[in-house]
């Protein structure tokens, strides 16, 4: 059942284009293209990992003594009986488990998070650590950027109007979508962590470039960036769902922000195409993959 479909070749593939994207896009193309395709080259391998453990778990399991007896009565391809499940069937079992735990740990931290009493977007709070960061919205609400006196302290006015474009930006563009995608991913599939990485980074970056379109000045941008994250330590944000100013590689993005803004160049655009396409062709390939895990499935005396 396993080997006739295999998707380890695509699986193997779109990992490490995912991999690699994840090193080399979040610097050469805009970050709203970056984030994007990370996060497609993120979802299909995840997809494509995820039927590979199942069918090597199903697989191992069908051979199993009883498991096997009551197959047979249904179809001639499970003929293989053993005491014990194969090794790759029991790390594929195990990696199934583990991920799902690691999985709904991340969902339950992510639901626990609750905006501040009252309807204001903007909340100022009295602390004396320096933070500014976005929740997301539920049920239909924009979402509510907070902001502690001590950071307020720390930065000019203008810094401030950076700091609040910056942290809007979050919520008008749905940023924390894609964070708690990337979240969930490295969760269920730890090797993808570093595409995780890249997400969070690249969104940022995305924020950082909406905020100096506001502001209409690069270099506020960047001095408003480095400020914060001096002001807050290196502390990262009180939940994992909130997206802060202050975080995520503050020194590339200082950088980035000092120099003219990314442009599409024919380069870029090719290796997008080329990351799109395999996206694409894996994506396809797990879809039938899929079809034909669920359809023998099926078979087995439904």
């Amino acid at each position: 059942m396993f080997a006739a479909t295999s998707p380890v070749l695509p699986t193997v593939a779109v990992t490490f284009a995912a991999l690699f994207a994840a090193k080399t896009l979040p610097t050469r193309v805009a970050p709203m293209v970056a984030t994007r395709l990370l996060t497609a080259l993120c979802a299909t391998a995840l997809v494509l990992a995820s039927v590979v453990v199942v069918a090597l778990a199903l697989t191992s399991l069908a051979q199993l003594h009883g498991v096997a007896e009551w197959l047979e009565r249904c179809t001639r391809q499970f003929q293989i009986h053993t005491d014990r499940p194969s090794l790759l069937g029991a790390l594929a079992a195990l990696a199934i488990v583990g991920g799902a735990t690691r999985f709904l740990a991340a969902r339950r931290s992510q639901r626990s998070i609750e905006p501040l009493p009252g309807d204001t977007k903007l909340r100022i709070v009295e602390a004396d650590d320096a933070m500014a960061y976005s929740i997301p919205g539920r049920a239909g609400h924009t979402g509510q950027i907070i902001v502690t006196s001590a950071m307020l302290a720390s930065l000019t006015a203008p810094e401030q109007a950076v700091l609040f474009a910056h942290e809007n930006a979050h919520l008008r563009l749905g940023h924390h979508r894609y964070a708690r995608f990337a979240e969930n991913a490295a969760a269920a599939a730890f090797f993808l962590t570093p595409v995780a990485n890249a997400i969070r980074y690249s969104i940022e970056r995305w924020a950082d470039e909406d905020a100096a379109a506001v502001v209409g000045d690069r270099t506020l941008v960047a001095r408003a960036v480095a400020h914060a994250a001096l002001a807050s330590s290196g502390g990262a944000c009180p939940h994992p769902a909130a997206l802060a100013m202050s975080e995520s590689s503050v020194v590339l993005r200082v950088i980035a922000l000092t120099q003219p803004p990314t442009q599409p160049s024919r380069l870029s655009m090719l290796v997008v195409s080329a990351f799109s396409l395999v996206a694409f062709a894996a994506l396809v390939v797990s879809m039938f993959t899929l079809h034909h895990v669920a359809i023998r499935i099926l078979k087995l005396c439904f």
